[in-house]
């Protein structure tokens, strides 16, 4: 409507870590809301804050076991002086280290103040829905993407690429088919 309006937008710098950016949108009605953005701008050199064995593909990591455990996942995970790991859910709710990973799980790096310098996306191969699991619901949910029936979110997109080949197609499809099956494993 013309009579609403947004401030806070336009060009915004961003720094290293975590921005913070506020937007207030005001209705056609009167009424205002701040909406709080935090934006990750992670620089390539995370091996300041942490080692893994994990692959990581541009933020997004892959090769957990479906069966994971928060606490299992932070093992991954070697610290360097002055850094902790905190793991939330997709949501940014904090998960127990005893509850099984999400594809969509957050990691997130804290330097000694408590500041984030970092965050990254977990993600396991086959699950495109962010259930935790490799079901029927992830073939339905693909087929439809692959159609242009329906979409996925980025970690979904990097979960459905079942072979690794940097795409999602029938490929996936099978892979991930035969593996529901017990013909096949995915390869994490």
């Amino acid at each position: 409507s013309d009579k609403a309006s947004v401030t806070g937008d336009g060009v915004i710098e961003l720094g290293d870590g975590v921005n913070t950016i506020s937007v207030m949108v005001t209705a056609e009605n009167g009424s205002s809301r701040v909406y709080t953005l935090n934006i990750a701008r992670n620089t390539e050199a995370y091996d300041n804050y942490f080692h893994t064995s994990l692959v990581n593909e541009e933020n997004f990591f892959s090769g957990i076991d479906p069966e994971s455990t928060v606490a299992d996942v932070k093992a991954l995970f070697e610290m360097n002086e002055g850094f902790s790991l905190v793991y939330y859910n997709m949501n940014g709710m904090d998960k127990d280290d005893t509850t099984k990973v999400n594809t969509g799980d957050l990691i997130q790096i804290l330097d000694a103040e408590g500041k984030t310098v970092y965050i990254g996306s977990l993600f396991i191969r086959g699950d495109a829905n962010c259930d935790g699991k490799i079901s029927s619901a992830d073939l339905t949910l693909i087929a439809h993407f692959i159609l242009g029936d329906g979409s996925l979110s980025e970690t979904g997109k990097h979960a459905a690429d079942a072979n690794k080949d940097g795409k999602v197609s029938a490929a996936d499809l099978t892979l991930i088919s035969r593996h529901i099956l017990q013909e096949g494993q995915i390869v994490q």
